[in-house]
């Protein structure tokens, strides 16, 4: 019976000091540490320590989620200066491809929906800054809008629905007073709206109601991922700013090359040039008017 207590008694001793070894070497192995190849693996936390975010103390965490083979992977999240959460976005090989979320900075969700490389996809939601939903959107695998839209006051009330198709209105399109009352039926055709047939009903509204005022929003993809160093660019979409924190270029990068989008030009602390990129190739120069 000694022999057995005395048995157990290192076989549990053995497990602890066992298992305390491995998770050691585990958390030392996945904070901030890369490979052999010089590629980052597992969990990495991404600090503020080049000043590229305006008014956000040096340390202050910027980024932090699991890399792969120098790949982001899964669910990445981004911080406000004051470290509350600012997004959560979905990567697969270093794409944007899932679920993602974008928050108003008092913690309220602004926009979610499956975010597809560079367009929104399917139900997508927009919200006021007070939590109440704004727009209930959907969009086609090609990210335009399709189906049925809707927008809604702060207050929680309808204030417009109706169909699109490839981004534009269709059929009836109903907008709805702050209190609930029908104001106008609008009959479009491809976006384009036949005031014949369109209804408006001004005597439904009281006087003292506020008018429907649809504010478009157009929804905005999840931040991009900040470049700490040029040399850093990876293949995909990225985004860079200049010492001030002015943006630089933004869109697809191979071999550290802007492929697709665009790259600004300044004169000082004003921007005077667009530079718009299609396939490596530069195709339209805005000039911007100086005040």
């Amino acid at each position: 019976m000694a022999l057995m207590k005395l048995l157990n008694f290192y076989i549990v001793t053995f497990s602890l000091i066992f298992i305390t070894k491995i998770s050691f070497s585990f958390s030392a192995d996945t904070i901030n540490n890369s490979d052999g190849n010089k590629f980052r693996q597992g969990w990495w936390i991404i600090k503020n320590e080049n000043k590229q975010i305006d008014d956000c103390d040096v340390n202050s965490k910027v980024e932090e989620g699991r890399y792969v083979d120098n790949q982001k992977t899964g669910i990445w999240k981004s911080y406000f200066c004051l470290g509350k959460i600012k997004s959560e976005i979905t990567y697969e090989e270093d794409r944007k491809l899932g679920y993602a979320k974008i928050y108003f900075e008092n913690g309220k969700i602004f926009e979610e929906g499956f975010w597809r490389i560079n367009h929104w996809e399917g139900k997508y939601k927009l919200f006021h800054e007070n939590g109440i939903l704004y727009q209930d959107f959907n969009f086609g695998a090609d990210g335009k809008r399709d189906g049925v839209q809707k927008y809604y006051y702060p207050n929680g009330k309808l204030m417009a629905e109706g169909n699109w198709k490839d981004s534009k209105e269709t059929g009836t399109i109903k907008e709805y007073s702050l209190n609930g009352k029908l104001v106008s039926e609008r009959v479009y055709n491809e976006g384009i709206i036949s005031t014949e047939a369109s209804k408006y009903y001004p005597e439904t509204v009281d006087s003292n109601e506020e008018p429907v005022i649809i504010e478009e929003k157009t929804p905005a993809p999840p931040p991009p991922p900040i470049v700490e160093k040029i040399g850093e660019l990876k293949d995909g979409f990225n985004k860079t700013f200049t010492k001030e924190g002015k943006p630089l270029q933004e869109g697809d990068f191979k071999n550290k090359k802007l492929i697709t989008g665009k790259k600004y030009i300044y004169e000082g602390d004003k921007l005077v040039k667009t530079l718009i990129y299609q396939d490596g190739s530069l195709v339209k120069t805005i000039t911007e008017k100086l005040k």
